[in-house]
């Protein structure tokens, strides 16, 4: 993995941090938020998934395997928690079939593929 992948991850979990506008190390449950292992890929990477969440019970998953946001649960109009990002439950299906669900950042112009 190239060093630049640490500081992508990085950037990729404060993003959404401020997103969901994180309330420190736990949940409003009191059960501690922080990684887990999600899986690993051929290679031997171990993917991992950070937890982040809110006073409010809003709650951002991101995986260290692109930076994907796997899942975010914020509450409607009537505070009724939901999920509102489309994706997989298991690494592999990450890796088989690749739609760029959950991706943080596209395509764009000018990227070696477009040549």
């Amino acid at each position: 993995m190239r060093n630049n992948d640490h500081w992508l991850k990085l950037l990729s979990i404060l993003g959404v941090a401020a997103l969901v506008g994180c309330a420190g190390p736990s949940h409003k449950s009191g059960v501690p938020v922080g990684t887990r292992p999600f899986g690993q890929i051929a290679d031997g990477t171990v993917v991992d998934c950070y937890t982040l969440c809110n006073r409010n019970g809003a709650e951002a998953r991101i995986i260290t395997y692109g930076g994907l946001v796997i899942s975010l649960k914020v509450p409607d109009r009537n505070g009724q928690m939901g999920d509102v990002v489309l994706g997989y439950d298991k690494l592999d299906d990450y890796v088989k079939n690749n739609p760029f669900f959950g991706a943080l950042v596209g395509r764009c112009l000018g990227h070696v593929d477009d040549v």
